[in-house]
């Protein structure tokens, strides 16, 4: 009798739903100038463990074309990030150089939390003029 209420117990403890991941992420401003270096950081608010599917953990969809600009062929790779952990991003809009256009920034994990925020936009317009002394416009110089 005692063995089968030991298995029981394990059983449940073993099925027992995993406590939810609150995942954001979120763009450090709303729009770039192509040549600037665009920032992102995501967040596990907790209070459970977030696993991701692939490295990187994002992938930067171009959305009037369709095409993807980064994190298209993530490594197959699981991997965790703990509650209160935080990942900070910079990717240069200037090296391709990308398309002006909106874009969509996506996770490469899930969570059915209610408070994630699984994705983030922004736009990408023309580099500035010349005259400025903006680093986007001294890197179109180079190009």
């Amino acid at each position: 009798m005692n063995r089968w209420i030991l298995s029981v117990l394990l059983s449940a403890l073993l099925w027992a739903p995993a406590a939810l991941a609150q995942l954001t992420i979120v763009t450090d401003q709303a729009a770039y100038h192509v040549g600037d270096i665009m920032s992102f950081t995501i967040h596990n608010a907790g209070p459970g463990v977030a696993t991701f599917v692939s490295d990187p953990p994002f992938s930067i969809w171009h959305v009037e074309s369709g095409d993807c600009v980064d994190g298209c062929m993530g490594l197959p790779v699981v991997w965790t990030l703990p509650a209160g952990g935080t990942i900070a991003v910079q990717r240069d809009t200037g090296v391709g150089p990308d398309l002006v256009g909106h874009y969509e920034i996506s996770l490469a994990g899930s969570s059915s939390d209610p408070g994630s925020i699984l994705s983030a936009e922004y736009e990408l317009t023309a580099p500035v003029a010349v005259s400025t002394a903006a680093w986007g416009a001294i890197k179109g110089l180079f190009r």
